[in-house]
């Protein structure tokens, strides 16, 4: 499976409710290639898995990829954070909170 790294310059970390921690560019990036993929390169949205660590990185994701009108509700209809079995994507959001 090819793998590709994606650097986010200038990303930082927020946490939200104490707790969850999310980084709004590296969202916005992982949303601007998601929407790509399907878009141009002809991928079912239920074919394009993120998967991230952090339930405040994820509820971004999925606004901006609703924003975009990618994504309808949960994919395919699956429970959030289960995945399918035959992606064709995989995308991974890896915010994390900075140590203080």
């Amino acid at each position: 499976m090819p793998v590709a790294f994606c650097d986010v310059v200038n990303g930082r970390e927020d946490v939200q409710n104490g707790a969850s921690c999310f980084n709004p560019i590296e969202a916005a990036e992982v949303a601007t290639i998601v929407e790509h993929c399907v878009r141009y390169q002809a991928f079912a949205m239920d074919r394009v898995n993120v998967i991230t660590f952090y339930n405040a990185q994820r509820d971004l994701i999925e606004k901006l990829l609703k924003r975009a009108g990618v994504l309808h509700g949960p994919p395919a209809g699956r429970p959030l954070g289960t995945p399918p079995l035959t992606c064709a994507v995989w995308l991974v959001a890896w915010a994390q909170a900075s140590p203080t």
